[in-house]
């Protein structure tokens, strides 16, 4: 329903922070080198996120916070001749992984005064705005690295903050998926960079069946990575 003139200004007021507010899209590359007997091999992704800030909301800042959504394909790093493997857009237990990373890897390094880096930075409560925040991130395109690891949400210890990597023992057959452990090969670096260039584009030539409606609309493959049932979908590929 669309709210005008005077109830349109109260609805707007109600936000105690302002109306909802569309940030500038930003575009980073995230590139994955993996050290291989025929040397280092790399692959890169353009990712993009909306960001939309929601204020600190009414009647209470559960109702705000801030709401990402990616658009993008997962990296693919051709191994050897045909043989690939793909960093997914989401982990296991993260499924916005791609969404909030620029977040979690700038977040302490353009001044925002927070203390600690992780996945769950979707409520910015620091010294600067959200808004100054993401201003700031943008305009910064340094080549940055992605950690190895970061501080547990809960408790104490440190959680993987690499991308999930998986292969196809058969790119055309999409149930032959493995999951591979980042101890399993020998990954040199992921980095993160935000750029000015297009989305990429053109996994589906690799992996024909993403855009089969058939798999389009089937249920979660699920996944046993020894630890927990993962539900892999065409999301963890391929986002638009």
């Amino acid at each position: 329903m669309r709210v005008g003139g005077l109830g349109g200004l109260l609805a707007c007021g109600l936000l105690l922070a302002g109306c909802v507010q569309r940030l500038p899209t930003l575009r980073y590359r995230l590139t994955v080198e993996i050290e291989t007997p025929f040397g280092v091999k790399s692959g890169s992704s353009v990712i993009e996120v909306t960001t939309v800030d929601q204020g600190k909301g009414f009647p209470g800042p559960e109702v705000g916070g801030v709401r990402r959504d990616a658009k993008g394909q997962a990296v693919v790093i051709e191994i050897a001749p045909h043989e690939y493997v793909f960093a997914l857009l989401g982990k296991r237990r993260y499924y916005d992984y791609a969404d909030g990373l620029p977040v979690g890897v700038l977040q302490p390094l353009v001044g925002s005064g927070r203390k600690s880096i992780g996945p769950n930075t979707d409520r910015v409560q620091d010294y600067l705005s959200y808004g100054q925040f993401h201003k700031r991130m943008i305009a910064d395109h340094h080549l940055w690295p992605v950690p190895r690891t970061v501080p547990a949400n809960a408790g104490d210890g440190q959680q993987d903050y690499w991308p999930d990597l998986v292969r196809f023992r058969d790119l055309n057959n999409p149930k032959t998926l493995e999951l591979i452990a980042t101890n399993s090969v020998n990954v040199k670096r992921v980095t993160l960079q935000i750029v000015d260039e297009p989305v990429t584009t053109g996994i589906s030539a690799i992996l024909p069946w993403l855009d089969n409606p058939s798999y389009v609309n089937a249920p979660p493959m699920i996944v046993n990575d020894d630890e927990t049932l993962i539900a892999m979908t065409r999301g963890n590929f391929i986002r638009k």
